[in-house]
């Protein structure tokens, strides 16, 4: 589920819409929250640096402050499944 969902919300992420980029922000926040450990034990569940691009990209450019409000608070359920390895 999470790696069919999580090819979905990238193309969300990518399109040109703020609302629809907002809910795809929403979706992968609430799953890296109640997934997290799973997501971090089976490391080939998503792509980290394929889905870092497009948050860090809301996060860097001129985009509506709800939309970078969001991006960043996604950001920080991101950094919990993030792993030094």
């Amino acid at each position: 589920m999470i790696r069919t969902l999580n090819q979905h919300l990238l193309k969300g992420l990518k399109t040109n819409s703020d609302e629809i980029r907002k809910q795809c922000l929403d979706i992968f926040s609430d799953v890296f929250r109640r997934f997290g450990g799973l997501i971090v034990r089976q490391e080939t569940l998503i792509n980290k640096n394929e889905l870092m691009k497009p948050i860090s990209m809301l996060l860097s450019t001129k985009v509506e402050v709800g939309l970078r409000r969001k991006a960043s608070s996604c950001m920080g359920a991101f950094a919990l499944v993030l792993n030094e390895g």
